[in-house]
């Protein structure tokens, strides 16, 4: 069998602005949090035991007739999200880095 696992979303440090800091790059889940939240239809973060579980079950018995599958894991990001709302999303994460960093721009 062949599937894939199509993650979205995820509080990770992938969020993370290049060169952060230490303190701050221990802190990036807890910052990105509230932010994914809001950006998903679900209205929560995705974690990265989202992802493990999904791995799980196409791994598990219980998907052995599922192949050729993409397991699209995004909180229902791109079952109707507009670019223009992404965009504006990313801006306001921007605005989280900033504030975590006590800064009033952050080079990227």
């Amino acid at each position: 069998r062949v599937n894939a696992v199509c993650p979205g979303g995820i509080a990770t440090e992938i969020w993370a602005p290049p060169e952060m800091p230490a303190e701050v790059s221990e802190r990036i889940p807890e910052i990105v949090e509230p932010w994914l939240a809001g950006t998903k239809p679900m209205g929560r973060s995705g974690f990265p035991s989202d992802i493990a579980n999904a791995v799980l079950w196409l791994a598990s018995n219980e998907s052995s007739f599922v192949t050729g599958h993409a397991l699209v894991v995004d909180g229902g990001s791109t079952a109707g999200i507009r670019w223009a709302q992404q965009l504006e999303e990313f801006g306001q994460l921007g605005e989280c880095f900033r504030s975590a960093l006590g800064q009033t721009t952050v080079t990227a």
